[in-house]
C-alpha cells in the first residue's frame, strides 16, 4: 500500500507535465486580426473600396526644335467626355456623302424608287452590336485608363536634357466621376535626339502622402530636332573657347591665323616644284 506522501509526489510528478503541455496549447497567440500590419491591411483595403476607374488624355507623342518650349497637358477625369471636352474631334463633315445629294435630285430617276426601300437599313443591324465598345479596353494613343477616386499627385520625370517647369499644382482632387483636373508642365531641351517624358499618377490616402496605390505611367515618345541656328551657335561657343584658351596661352587668334596663311600660301609655291621639272643638262 502506497503511503500518501509518495502517492501526492507521483501525482504531481504525473499532473505538472500534463498542465505545462495543456496550457501551451491552449494558451492564445496575437490574434491574426488584431496585429499592426493587419490592421493597416484593412484601413488600406477599405479605403480602395471607394477608387473607380478614369480616364487620363494628354499627347500619343511630341516633337519640337532645340530650344523651344513645349507645353504639356495632363487631364485625369471621372468620366472620358470630360477629358474630351475641350478637346475637339473631327467633324464628319468632310465626308462627300452631302454632295451626293444632287444625285437624289434627278428627278428623271423616279424609276428609283426601290432605292428609298432601303432593305441595306436592316442589315445595319450589327450597329448595335457595338463591337467599337470593345477597343474601349484599349483606349486610343494619348488616352489611358487610371484608377481614381482622391486626391490625386502629378509627376513628371524625363531623360531630356534640358530643364522642366510645373505651371499648376502637383496634388488635385479627382474624388468623383464629375470631378476633372489638369497638369502643365513647361518643357526646354537642350540637346537633340529622342526622349521619354514620364507622367506618374499616384492616388494618395485621404490628406496624406501616402499612395494607397503603385504609381500609374503615362510614357510619351520626345523627338527634338536640331536646327541650324543651334550649329551656329554650338560653332561660335567653340571658337570663343579656343580664343580663351589661346588667350591664356598669350597667343592671339590674329597670329594664329596669320600663321596658317602663310604657311597655305608656301605650300602653294612649293607645290607646283616637288613634282621635278626638267632635268638640266649634264
Amino acid at each position: 500500500m502506497l503511503r500518501p506522501g509518495r502517492l501526492v509526489r507521483m501525482l504531481v510528478v504525473v499532473a505538472f507535465p500534463a498542465l505545462v503541455l495543456l496550457g501551451a496549447c491552449a494558451a492564445p497567440g496575437e490574434p491574426p486580426g488584431d496585429s499592426e500590419h493587419a490592421i493597416f491591411v484593412q484601413h488600406r483595403l477599405q479605403d480602395r473600396t471607394y477608387l473607380f476607374d478614369g480616364y487620363a488624355v494628354t499627347v500619343d507623342s511630341i516633337r519640337m526644335d532645340v530650344d523651344d518650349t513645349y507645353q504639356l497637358v495632363v487631364a485625369v477625369c471621372g468620366e472620358r467626355a470630360l477629358c474630351r471636352s475641350d478637346v475637339p474631334e473631327p467633324t464628319a463633315e468632310p465626308t462627300v456623302s452631302p454632295t451626293e445629294s444632287p444625285g437624289p435630285t434627278e428627278s428623271p430617276r423616279p424609276s428609283e424608287s426601290p432605292e428609298p426601300t432601303e432593305t441595306p437599313e436592316p442589315t445595319e443591324t450589327p450597329e448595335p452590336t457595338e463591337t467599337p465598345s470593345e477597343p474601349s479596353a484599349s483606349p486610343p494613343p494619348g488616352e489611358a485608363i487610371v484608377v481614381v477616386g482622391g486626391l490625386i499627385r502629378a509627376r513628371l520625370t524625363t531623360d531630356m536634357a534640358g530643364t522642366v517647369t510645373p505651371r499648376s499644382s502637383e496634388i488635385q482632387p479627382v474624388l468623383v466621376p464629375e470631378d476633372r483636373a489638369f497638369w502643365q508642365w513647361d518643357i526646354k531641351p537642350t540637346s537633340s535626339g529622342e526622349y521619354t517624358v514620364t507622367v506618374h499618377l499616384t492616388v494618395l490616402e485621404a490628406d496624406t502622402d501616402v499612395p494607397l496605390i503603385a504609381d500609374q505611367v503615362l510614357a510619351i515618345p520626345l523627338q527634338v530636332n536640331q536646327t541650324p541656328r543651334k550649329v551656329a551657335s554650338q560653332a561660335w561657343f567653340g571658337i570663343k573657347e579656343i580664343a580663351t584658351v589661346l588667350g591664356a596661352l598669350g597667343v592671339s587668334v590674329v597670329a594664329v591665323v596669320g600663321f596658317l596663311v602663310r604657311w597655305f600660301i608656301k605650300r602653294r609655291r612649293v607645290r607646283p616644284g616637288a613634282g621635278g621639272g626638267p632635268a638640266s643638262p649634264a
